[in-house]
């Protein structure tokens, strides 16, 4: 695993409180920046509505989640994605993306949900046993394109899978996935994918 994104990680300060929140986990194409591209940007704030206070930045939510930057190379920023998966079992990258999930829970007070996509499943599920769970937080993850494992007990899970996504066809290990006609690097400008998440998101509002 990369150094200065593992210094980044243990680096990163909490987000603001917030009651109910809504936050993003997915792959990094660079170490050095991970802002939400804008379908992701967009897809969030459309998701968020009135009802949830969305964290606008890529994981993991520092300052310099939040710079633009231009699209990496798909192969070079798939080998990104390849080696965090790869790590997020392994006692360097867990402990870290625990320390900044940690810090989001521990921000949020009522309801978090987590959008996650491809590979950031598996971050997830990596620092899944090392997070403490406040019982008076609710715990939902919404996950596109997963690759990996869905995280253990204690939240409420829904896998969206595109009928053209071989990767996640692949590589998912988990609970029957809801399906749409969408391939790997589609789901952020996909409106049943939107819709399928409004829906999750609604059927668990308080």
């Amino acid at each position: 695993m990369n150094e200065l994104f593992l210094r980044r990680l243990l680096s990163s300060p909490p987000p603001p409180a917030a009651s109910d929140r809504l936050c993003f986990l997915t792959g990094q194409s660079r170490w050095e920046t991970s802002p939400l591209s804008l379908g992701q940007h967009a897809f969030l704030l459309a998701l968020a509505g009135d009802t949830l206070e969305p964290l606008l930045a890529g994981f993991p939510f520092d300052a310099l989640s939040t710079r633009p930057v231009q699209p990496d190379a798909l192969l070079r920023a798939s080998l990104r994605n390849a080696r965090q998966a790869l790590s997020a079992r392994s006692n360097r990258l867990a402990p870290a993306a625990a320390q900044v999930l940690q810090g989001v829970i521990d921000a949020t007070a009522r309801r978090l949900v987590i959008v996650t996509g491809s590979c950031g499943l598996e971050i997830l599920t990596g620092a899944w046993p090392r997070l403490a769970l406040p019982p008076r937080l609710t715990v939902e993850v919404l996950s596109f394109g997963p690759t990996g494992r869905p995280p253990g007990g204690g939240v409420r899970f829904q896998a969206v899978q595109g009928r053209r996504d071989l990767w996640s066809r692949l590589l998912y290990r988990g609970p029957t996935p809801e399906r749409i006609g969408c391939g790997h690097l589609d789901y952020w400008t996909d409106p049943q994918a939107l819709g399928l998440a409004r829906a999750f998101i609604g059927e668990a509002r308080p």
